[in-house]
């Protein structure tokens, strides 16, 4: 897709990965909510299952280790990450400083993770996001389909009153870019786990080493 700057009305940002990075502090909780069950995993354990959902990547470390997986688990193992998360979430440089530039601006923004909804509002409290500078936020439960189906940004869109083609989304994951591509949006991979050449090939139109670089693009 050429890359026309002046249709792009909004911005939509996945958050693990891109916003902030939870993956070692969802493993710390993980492995300490699961013990209180007598699983002893190890934070290593789910490191193949990091952007997957709760039934996968609670699940299979259950499975792994012998227990049988339970909701009872998952919602203790949450109990855990939004007592600890605070302290222990990373936000990636500038992440407020740039949702507020974009806001002045006259863009509109949105945050469409797949996380359940209590710890997504744990992320954007612990990454002192302003809501003020957010028009929407999607969840997990409020889509049928996860990612890359593009259900997620295509809901985002609509909430911020906007077409598809009017929108770019930042995205770190695979499942994410082909989601946002299959919403018929543009999308800006962040290169924190990938490099620009790889989101090229997977068909990103724009790659940077995190969202500010974003505000160099958009007038």
């Amino acid at each position: 897709m050429a890359i026309d700057f002046s249709k792009i009305l909004g911005v939509i940002f996945d958050m693990d990965g891109v916003l902030v990075d939870s993956e070692a502090v969802m493993a710390n909780a993980s492995v300490m909510g699961m013990a209180d069950y007598k699983i002893y995993a190890k934070p290593e354990d789910f490191v193949p299952y990091f952007g997957t959902n709760e039934e996968t990547y609670f699940g299979s470390v259950v499975r792994m280790h012998g227990g049988i997986y339970t909701k009872e688990i998952a919602e203790h193992i949450y109990d855990i990450y939004c007592d600890i998360a605070p302290s222990q979430i990373i936000t990636f440089p500038k992440v407020p400083e740039t949702l507020s530039e974009l806001h002045k601006r006259g863009y509109k923004t949105a945050i469409a993770s797949s996380s359940i909804k209590r710890k997504l509002d744990v992320n954007i409290t612990s990454a002192k996001i302003d809501l003020s500078c957010l028009d929407a936020v999607v969840c997990g439960s409020d889509v049928k389909n996860r990612k890359p189906d593009p259900e997620i940004f295509l809901t985002a869109a609509a909430k911020l009153g906007l077409k598809p083609e009017n929108c770019l989304v930042a995205e770190d994951a695979i499942s994410g870019v082909k989601a946002a591509k299959a919403a018929g949006m543009y999308c800006f991979g962040v290169t924190t786990t990938f490099d620009k050449a790889f989101f090229k090939e997977l068909g990103a139109d724009l790659a940077g080493e995190s969202i500010t670089d974003i505000l160099g693009f958009l007038p």
